[in-house]
């Protein structure tokens, strides 16, 4: 609360609030956004509609008003006024309308909530011992305000003026001499704090108040840096292009977090940048994902849920907190997983398939590193690597003929993998048992997804250790590449895209899959393999110091997207027919990656990503072009960097800007 609020209410004999976009919020982006989450109400409670509601409820607020003033003078209207149009003017049915009706005021009751700056103020007034007064200009009926305001903490008040109990209006002054009537005081003894121009800042200042305006979320916007003001005011425009009620509920609620309660939460740094990533562009994407896989899970009548690390950690917490909601939800385990820990284990011959994942990375490494990522030392293997073809082990795998030399090689040593693939999958087995999948009849896998390898992987040491089990595997998207793991008999399901499609979603995770993974990046290093430790099977983890800044950005971003869940969760356990669809997940993120701001670009362009598997791999940035300097002297260093970005709108976007060439 500010010194000057603080000052006028000090000053004032009572204080009055306006109830509506002052002391209590909408969960809506405009109030006649609830009249969707109404119809969507009725049709998933009742049934279908003949006509769309909005359209109707509108129009018959209009005519309710407009007969109020030609039939009798009267500026207000009560709801009961409007639903009785709705049956003359419309032909809605009587049973209909007070269905309808009933809704209407429970939506409202459900889907208000308090504004933290004002209640603040409020309990200003009681510590201070200010008679509170709230005053609206509203269709409900005095009672059903009253309700809003005790859920909304509001409890302890002398007077509540409701224009539709009183017949009169702030907008047209009437309602402020009734309660200049009614309190028997000197108008400017009373402070009245409310966002509306005319209604409660001219007209109150009219008949002698003393006012407070407060600011709208809009206005507020547009007092904000550049990049903050683009961020916040493409989100504003999601509803306009979704057309949902779930995209107005979600432009609300970020707003409210952002602008309005409590501001940001970055613990530890006065940057919000990542926080407000998170809850703006992660936070849909994970709510959005786990309601789907609840709802499949419950389907599938799995008996638990494993969440693969390290993807899953930030999804498994955003689960545990939304799956008490659900009936029949499965519990989750975390499982330690990766692609050498799992794979390797799970080889028994070197077919093709294997090979393909022996030799894979996009990274140039040495015949060394190769050996060195199995587990096995390379000076034992000078002799083959030179009768593979290669000059020795530090000779770099670069081109098509050096990559057959490696499957060659491979294929000389096939025992030897062999023999470290027995050795891990005897320790892995035991960790299986552990955490009880090979006690398990039909278990879940859960991975942000691609390719579906490690699922098969899973499926294959289940089927060597003698068990069957069902296994699903639910994914944040797959591509084409696991279409082959379902012909081999893998179940398997995706939220954005199922083996690349639909190819809209597909390109959007195409244009930078690693700031998918970034998303969900957990706090500790890669599965390297497993390992008994005093009669326990334990995870042996990669220790990386150079993840650990990029992990602090991560957590930062996953704090804001659990802010994000918990409060669009909370609508939700209201609404529980909301749904947060696959384009209204990703459109937040979409929007980032398809057209950044330049401190987007920055920002994400500087992260690093690991390329490899194992304690081998090689780090690259997202998108960061040369130094001006650099490209100055070596222009081609700008084509180079720009075939080595994971990002290329990212790049294009600093390229152009040269605030975005930020030196090496």
């Amino acid at each position: 609360m500010n010194e000057n609020i603080r000052s006028l209410v000090e000053q004032a004999g009572h204080v009055s609030f306006d109830v509506f976009d002052t002391a209590v919020l909408r969960i809506v982006k405009e109030p006649a956004d609830l009249f969707d989450l109404v119809e969507g109400w009725y049709r998933a409670t009742v049934g279908p509609l003949t006509s769309r509601f909005r359209a109707v409820r509108v129009e018959s607020e209009r005519l309710a008003r407009e007969r109020a003033w030609t039939r009798s003078s009267r500026t207000e209207i009560t709801l009961d006024d409007i639903y009785q149009c709705m049956e003359e003017g419309f032909g809605v049915a009587h049973e209909t309308a007070v269905t309808l009706k009933d809704l209407e005021v429970a939506a409202e009751l459900k889907g208000c909530t308090r504004n933290d700056e004002i209640y603040a103020i409020y309990r200003y007034c009681l510590d201070t011992m200010r008679p509170v007064l709230f005053v609206s200009d509203m269709y409900l009926p005095c009672e059903v305000v009253r309700q809003i305001l005790h859920r909304c903490g509001y409890e302890r008040f002398q007077y509540l003026f409701v224009s539709s109990a009183l017949g009169a209006t702030k907008a047209s002054g009437s309602l402020y001499e009734h309660i200049l009537k009614e309190l028997g005081c000197h108008p400017q003894a009373i402070l009245h704090i409310g966002d509306h121009d005319d209604s409660d800042v001219t007209m109150a200042r009219r008949h002698g108040l003393a006012t407070y305006r407060y600011e709208k979320c809009g206005e507020r916007v547009r007092q904000l840096d550049h990049h903050r003001r683009h961020r916040l005011e493409r989100c504003a425009s999601l509803s306009e292009g979704e057309g949902c009620v779930e995209a107005s509920i979600y432009v609300a609620t970020v707003l409210r977090r952002l602008l309005v309660n409590g501001s940001i939460r970055h613990e530890g740094s006065d940057d919000p940048f990542w926080y407000e990533f998170g809850y703006i562009s992660a936070g849909p994407l994970f709510f959005g994902f786990i309601g789907w896989l609840l709802a499949r899970a419950v389907e599938d009548r799995v008996e638990t849920l494993y969440f693969l690390s390290r993807d899953g950690q930030i999804l498994k917490r955003v689960y545990d907190y939304v799956s008490p909601w659900v009936e029949h939800a499965p519990p989750s385990e975390y499982l330690y997983a990766s692609r050498r820990a799992l794979n390797v284990p799970a080889i028994t011959e070197l077919d093709e398939r294997t090979l393909d994942f022996l030799v894979s990375g996009t990274s140039i490494l040495r015949v060394t590193q190769f050996l060195e990522r199995l587990g096995l030392d390379p000076s034992l293997f000078t002799g083959a690597v030179r009768e593979a073809g290669f000059s020795g082990l530090d000779q770099r795998v670069r081109t098509g003929t050096d990559y057959v030399r490696l499957r060659t090689l491979f294929r000389s040593i096939a025992d030897e993998i062999r023999h470290v693939a027995v050795g891990e999958r005897s320790i892995l087995l035991d960790y299986f048992r552990h955490v009880g999948i090979l006690e398990k009849k039909r278990i879940g896998i859960v991975d942000i997804g691609w390719h579906g390898t490690l699922q098969n992987s899973i499926s294959t040491l289940l089927s060597l250790s003698g068990r069957k089990a069902e296994i699903r595997g639910y994914y944040l998207g797959t591509f084409s590449p696991a279409r082959a793991m379902c012909e081999r008999g893998q179940e398997m399901a995706a939220y954005l895209c199922e083996y690349g499609e639909p190819e809209s979603r597909h390109a959007m995770i195409k244009l930078c899959v690693e700031l998918f993974e970034f998303l969900h990046l957990a706090p500790h290093g890669s599965v390297l393999r497993f390992a008994r430790r005093n009669g326990h099977v334990a995870p042996v983890l990669e220790e990386n110091d150079l993840e650990k800044p990029k992990m602090a950005k991560s957590c930062a971003v996953q704090r804001g997207a659990l802010d994000f869940v918990k409060e669009f969760g909370a609508v939700w356990q209201q609404f529980r027919f909301l749904n947060m669809s696959p384009d209204l997940a990703l459109q937040p993120l979409m929007e980032v990656l398809r057209d950044p701001t330049v401190t987007e670009a920055v920002r994400l362009g500087d992260l690093e990503h690991a390329e490899g598997f194992g304690n081998v791999y090689q780090q690259r940035y997202i998108a960061k072009p040369p130094g001006a300097l650099t490209a100055l002297i070596n222009p081609r260093s700008l084509v180079d960097r720009y075939r080595q970005a994971f990002w290329k709108t990212g790049y294009m976007k600093r390229l152009r800007s040269f605030g975005g060439l930020v030196g090496d």
